[in-house]
């Protein structure tokens, strides 16, 4: 969970400062506002408390971290303007965050799919389907059978009265429904 406070952290550093860009702010607003998006659903995981999380999400997890401080060293060098027009006029494609964005993309689906895989292991005993109807079946039998036992101690029991002593109205139990006067 430190790993998923470190992460987050740095991703808000680096929507800030994508905020404050002076040179390329259109791309680099974009570019926050998906690491903003992307950070969402980890900061929901880490609200769900303490949890060991499988190796290979924290493998996703460090590869996605990797790419958070490559988007931060691109955005720290250029933020300054002369390395921004180095850039633009050595004929460079002008899409600043190109591969940064490119990198974000495929660890984000990485861990998007590791992150489903572990949600449904976590809830599969608990997902409907074809085990919650056989489960419906089984429950209502064994509801059936208790009831025919019930049915059966209710005629046995029906058939007992305590009319022996006289000037003593008859009783008779009832299972379900208590006793009776008669």
């Amino acid at each position: 969970m430190d790993q998923l406070k470190q992460i987050i952290s740095l991703g808000q550093l680096i929507y800030n400062q994508c905020g404050e860009m002076k040179y390329c702010r259109k791309q680099c607003r974009r570019l926050g506002d998906r690491v903003q998006g992307l950070l969402q659903p980890l900061q929901m995981l880490q609200d769900q408390g303490e949890r060991n999380l499988p190796s290979q999400i924290t493998t996703a997890l460090s590869r996605f971290q990797a790419a958070l401080e490559e988007a931060k060293e691109r955005i720290d060098k250029f933020s300054n303007k002369s390395n921004m027009q180095k850039f633009l006029t050595a004929g460079h494609d002008s899409i600043v965050f190109g591969g940064v964005n490119q990198r974000l993309s495929y660890v984000w689906e990485e861990l998007s799919l590791l992150l489903q895989v572990d949600q449904w292991r976590h809830t599969s005993g608990l997902s409907p389907g074809a085990s919650w109807q056989q489960e419906d079946q089984q429950d209502a039998e064994e509801d059936r059978k208790a009831l025919q036992g019930l049915s059966g101690i209710c005629q046995r029991d029906s058939e007992f009265q305590t009319s022996e002593w006289s000037g003593v109205p008859a009783m008779r139990l009832q299972p379900a429904c208590g006793w009776v006067m008669r």
